[in-house]
This record gives C-alpha cells, sequence and structure tokens, in this order.
C-alpha cells in the first residue's frame, strides 16, 4: 500500500471514529435515535460524509437506523467495559467489503473472435461464399 492510500485510509477512519464519538455524546446528552444533521454537524462533517459512514457502521452492526435519517447505537458499539465482539470476516479491513459481496457482476455479450488479419503485403483472395 502507498503512502497516499495509507493518508486516506487514515482520514476516513479518523472521520468515522468522530462519527461515532459524536454519536455516543449525543446519546448521553439525550438517549434515543438522532437526526443525522445533528449527528454530522457535531461530527464536523458534510451530511453527505456522515450518511456513508453511518451506512458502513450500520452494516458492521455498530449504528442502528430507527427511521428516515435517525440513528442510534447498537448494544456492543456502547461503553459497557466488556471487551467488543470479534468481527465477522467478512467485516475484515484487508477482505472484500460486505456490500461489495453482494452485487453481482454485470452480464457481458460476447462477441465471436475477429478473423486473423493477413500480415502487410500477403496477397488476399476471395474465398468462395459457402
Amino acid at each position: 500500500m502507498d503512502g497516499a492510500q495509507d493518508g486516506a485510509g487514515l482520514v476516513s477512519a479518523a472521520r468515522g471514529f468522530a462519527l461515532l464519538a459524536a454519536l455516543a455524546a449525543l446519546e448521553r446528552e439525550q438517549p434515543g435515535a438522532h437526526r443525522l444533521g445533528v449527528i454530522a454537524g457535531r461530527a464536523g462533517l458534510s451530511p453527505s460524509q456522515a450518511n456513508k459512514l453511518l451506512a458502513q457502521a450500520e452494516e458492521h452492526g455498530l449504528v442502528r437506523r430507527t427511521g428516515y435519517g435517525r440513528y442510534t447505537l447498537t448494544a456492543p458499539a456502547t461503553v459497557s467495559g466488556k471487551p467488543a465482539p470479534p468481527l465477522p470476516p467478512s467485516a475484515s479491513p484487508r477482505g472484500t467489503p460486505p456490500r461489495a459481496a453482494r452485487v453481482p457482476a454485470p452480464a457481458v455479450a460476447r462477441r465471436p473472435p475477429a478473423p486473423p488479419v493477413p500480415p502487410a503485403g500477403a496477397r488476399v483472395t476471395a474465398s468462395p461464399a459457402p
């Protein structure tokens, strides 16, 4: 992995942690689900960035979407003093993301191979039609 990819991963991880910390702080102040815009504002992110990160956190079981644009931490994500449960194999940071695993590959129509091209300067004769 090169330095640019490493740096982008660290920035993305920092944004994700900031988002989860913001949601945890909101839930300490007022338990229950919170609106996307409020969570994003508390974390210093745009609603678009927060939405993408919350969707990933939901896939990994850290947050739960309770309604249109409302999120809450799940029980395993709350601070309980117990160790966190192990991640499922599909959640491995180096593995294939779960969402990508569910997307089928597009169907591709195959054409028959083109006839070979004669070398330059070769004499071409027409073959009789069958």
